[in-house]
């Protein structure tokens, strides 16, 4: 690729870690090349990132791309086996009880009497109720 930057010891040669791309012209860059869709690489997730990678144009180096996975994985796949994860409000065994009880004491808690904002104690107050409504 062409290099970008200023002397030749400060520039760098660019590359997209998805298509391979050798040593083409800058002119034939999408952006596009550069996104990373984290699925098709094996990780459970739907998540797109830019990645650019810059060579320095001293370093001969010709990267290549990321092997794609052969198959999609499923979050189940990956953490399924793991403990199911408790909210830790008390020593005692967690219960809907417990928790519903807990979320009702948030507005007696210091931080809560003493805002001074009143929409976002509003705010505060219609998630509390919202959660609780949702048996």
């Amino acid at each position: 690729m062409e290099s970008c930057g200023g002397s030749d010891e400060a520039s760098y040669r660019i590359y997209s870690l998805s298509v391979p791309r050798g040593e083409n012209s800058l002119c034939d860059i999408e952006p596009s090349d550069y996104v990373i869709k984290a699925e098709n690489y094996g990780i459970p997730q739907a998540r797109h990132r830019v990645i650019v990678l810059g060579v320095r144009s001293t370093n001969e180096a010709l990267p290549r791309v990321l092997p794609q996975g052969s198959s999609a994985v499923r979050i189940e796949d990956v953490i399924g086996d793991l403990p199911r994860l408790r909210s830790r409000l008390s020593r005692e065994d967690d219960s809907e009880e417990a928790w519903k009880c807990a979320v009702n004491s948030l507005v007696d808690k210091d931080w809560f009497v003493s805002l001074d904002d009143d929409h976002l104690r509003q705010k505060i107050l219609q998630a509390l109720a919202s959660l609780l409504a949702n048996d």
